[in-house]
């Protein structure tokens, strides 16, 4: 998958880490919850 990137986008825009999930959470609108994600992956995140 970073390969595939590495050739569309400039290197500086490509994240050192890469987290897999199956599904993206989504609230009760159907909109992705933003806030689920920071929750549950903050420590991804530098």
């Amino acid at each position: 998958m970073i390969m595939a990137v590495r050739s569309k986008v400039p290197e500086y825009m490509i994240s050192d880490k890469v987290v897999r999930i199956k599904e993206m959470p989504k609230n009760s609108n159907g909109k992705i919850d933003r806030k689920y994600l920071i929750k549950n992956f903050k420590s991804y995140v530098k």
